[in-house]
């Protein structure tokens, strides 16, 4: 493919993730996209076919940005709270670096899960067995209470993830303006490790 074209498929498909984390699928418009960036709709098809082709790209963009790579972190052989402490770390950057896809990839797979989660999963490729066997054996040394590793990820995962979906409210349910938002945003990665570790230890 020519530069020029790589670079309009390009503007297409940027335009078409902000039109998708504004609209959602379903009420998205492919003219909208073609006319924020002044093409037509013909070449929105000749580029990606359909609305849903299109959709599905964007989303696996997102799903990349978000998720490859970062349960891997709970798939190797680190100590339990070392590794707690790298992927709590590791989330926290990476939800913050594009904390606007964060909603998008989350609502997309609530409401479109016939188009989402094969996408997201292919991505995420998890497998708990070795954090299932970190935490039964130390659960069983006494070094921490019992706790099935489903619940200790679901735990990581909102505590990280929150603060970027619920922005808004929290701000309002808080009183925070934006500077005392990006001063709590600057704590709150310690606070979910302690609550974390606590937790387990206690």
């Amino acid at each position: 493919m020519k530069n020029e074209e790589m670079s309009r498929q390009e503007e297409i498909r940027l335009a078409a993730q902000q039109e998708f984390i504004n609209e959602g699928f379903s009420g998205a418009r492919l003219q909208a996209v073609a006319d924020n960036i002044g093409v037509t709709k013909a070449m929105i098809h000749y580029y990606f076919d359909t609305k849903e082709n299109l959709f599905k790209e964007v989303y696996q963009d997102a799903c990349q940005k978000l998720m490859s790579g970062l349960m891997d972190t709970l798939e190797k052989s680190t100590p339990l709270f070392q590794k707690i402490d790298l992927f709590i770390d590791q989330a926290f950057d990476r939800f913050s670096e594009h904390a606007v896809l964060v909603a998008f990839v989350i609502n997309e797979l609530e409401h479109h899960p016939e188009k989402t989660e094969d996408i997201f999963e292919d991505v995420k490729a998890y497998d708990s067995a070795v954090l299932d066997e970190q935490l039964n054996e130390a659960a069983s040394n006494y070094e921490i209470a019992p706790a099935q590793s489903n619940q200790v990820v679901t735990n990581m995962l909102s505590l990280c993830m929150f603060p970027f979906v619920g922005r808004a409210f929290l701000k309002q349910a808080l009183n925070m303006g934006d500077q005392a938002y990006r001063e709590f945003m600057d704590r709150r990665r310690e606070v979910v490790k302690d609550t974390i570790i606590n937790a387990l230890a206690s």
